[in-house]
């Protein structure tokens, strides 16, 4: 849910990249 964990871990940042597309 937060965009710098989203940056930070590439891993993280798939799911929380359509997280915060599903939040927007």
């Amino acid at each position: 849910m937060r965009p710098t964990s989203c940056i930070g871990d590439a891993d993280d940042g798939k799911l929380s990249d359509k997280l915060i597309i599903i939040v927007i």
